[in-house]
Parts: structure tokens; C-alpha cells; sequence
């Protein structure tokens, strides 16, 4: 290849790039809708906002009157500090930008991953672009999105490790940290790695498939560290109350206002 076929051909974009660059756009472009359809970010700039001004992370419901001194685990505020911090630095534009640019990449990653596993980049993309229009009904600024991207990475570091492709173990306990005060979401990761451990089990047990036991080793261990760092938070494991009981009757009983 000489020298002007490389160049032109850097010059072209990746089917993974224009992935990326599609959905940062669409979602762009939404982004007045999506502020007009969900109220909820403006509760999240406050907060976000107060953490930043107090350096303090509150643990009770301080935005409501009635139920002032009742707890309420602070299960999103890293992500409602990063919506306040581009909130500040270049207001709603600012905040549409860094959902679009979150929401882009967990894309960028889906499609990457698909093509390398399956070798049918056509195909691969087609599934992405569907799955992109399923998910676009969510594509709001709130803190889920942190879930989009951290599910995806989550994935496919789990089906490195089933694949013994050398997945650092360490790196599991730190993406859950992370992801644990980032939004409730991380619950998801939890139930993922226990339907891989589950799966690697079977194949040990019922087919005496005995390569699967460094591998169920590795997820044990994967499984113990994650869930240990999930009570790393401002609330400690209280942090998962809200997850497991998000349902409208949890939140209509402990918020009157709602």
C-alpha cells in the first residue's frame, strides 16, 4: 500500500466511528425535545449543583418539606456532580453534549465489540442502529445514561473473562465503584454476572466441562469484590434500597410531594 492509499484511507471513516458520530448528532438534535419532555434533570442540576457549592453529599431528602429528615441514599450523585459541572461551564448546551457524548460511545462500543466477535461488520452495524432506535426513547439527560455505557463495558469484560482472554479481575470492583454512585443501575451489572456465573456452573456441573472452573473461580471472585464495593457509597449498603424497591408505591410513600 504506498503512501497516498494510506493516507486516503485514514482519511475515510470507521463504520464504529460512524456510529459514534450518528448517534452524537441525533442525539444533538433531540436535545431541546428531551428537556422539554423530562423535568427530572432540573432536580438533578440542583443537587449536583449543592454538592458542589457544600462539598457535602446529602443522605436525606433535602428538597422536600415533608419528609425533610426522612434518608434518601444518594445513589446518582457523581452523575448529577458531571450534569452541574458542564451545566456551569456551558449551561444546557453543556449538559445535552455530555449525555450525546455518553450515549455516542456506549454505541461505539456495541458495535465494535458485535463486529470483532462476529467478523459480519454489515450485520453488526444493522443490530446497533436497532438497538440505538430501541434505546432512543431513553436518550435523556439523567443519570440512566451512565448505565448505557457502563452495562456495555461491563459486558463485554465479562465475555472476556468467560473466554479467559487475560480480563483483569481488578478491573470489575473499580468499574462497580464507579458505577454504584453513578445511578442504580449498577444492579443490572450484578444480575449479569450472576447469569454468567450461573451458565459456567451448568457447564461444570452438568456437562463436565472442567474448563470452566478457572473461570467460575474468576467470576466468584469477580462477584464477591463487586458486590463488597457496592457499599462504598455515601449511604453504605443502604445505597441499594432504593434500587430494589423503584417501583411507584416506594416512591409515592416516600416523597408526598410526587
Amino acid at each position: 500500500m504506498n503512501r497516498k492509499e494510506i493516507i486516503i484511507r485514514n482519511l475515510l471513516f470507521h463504520p464504529k466511528d460512524i456510529v459514534f458520530i450518528t448517534v452524537f448528532i441525533g442525539f444533538l438534535l433531540s436535545g431541546k425535545k428531551m428537556l422539554g419532555l423530562d423535568s427530572d434533570i432540573g432536580r438533578h442540576l440542583i443537587l449536583g449543583d449543592y454538592i458542589l457549592s457544600n462539598l457535602n453529599i446529602p443522605t436525606g431528602n433535602i428538597l422536600s418539606f415533608t419528609l425533610a429528615e426522612l434518608p434518601r441514599p444518594p445513589y446518582e450523585w457523581l452523575a448529577q456532580i458531571f450534569f452541574a459541572l458542564a451545566n456551569r461551564f456551558l449551561q444546557l448546551d453543556g449538559v445535552i453534549t455530555l449525555a450525546a457524548m455518553v450515549v455516542a460511545f456506549t454505541f461505539y462500543m456495541v458495535f465494535k465489540r458485535s463486529a470483532k466477535l462476529s467478523g459480519l461488520p454489515l450485520i453488526s452495524l444493522l443490530l446497533t442502529a436497532l438497538g440505538a432506535i430501541a434505546a432512543s426513547v431513553h436518550w435523556l439527560p439523567r443519570p440512566h445514561i451512565w448505565t448505557f455505557l457502563f452495562f456495555a463495558i461491563w459486558i463485554e469484560k465479562l465475555d472476556l473473562l468467560e473466554r479467559d482472554e487475560h480480563e483483569k479481575i481488578w478491573a470489575f470492583p473499580i468499574l462497580m465503584l464507579v458505577w454504584v454512585n453513578l445511578h442504580g443501575g449498577f444492579i443490572f451489572g450484578i444480575a449479569a454476572w450472576f447469569i454468567y456465573l450461573a451458565g459456567n456452573l451448568f457447564e461444570l456441573a452438568l456437562k463436565f466441562d472442567y474448563s470452566r472452573r478457572n473461570v467460575v473461580i474468576k467470576l466468584l471472585i469477580v462477584g464477591g469484590t463487586s458486590i463488597a464495593v457496592s457499599a462504598i457509597s455515601p449511604s453504605g449498603l443502604e445505597i441499594w434500597s432504593p434500587v430494589i424497591n423503584a417501583s411507584s408505591k416506594f416512591i409515592l410513600a416516600n416523597t408526598i410531594e410526587t
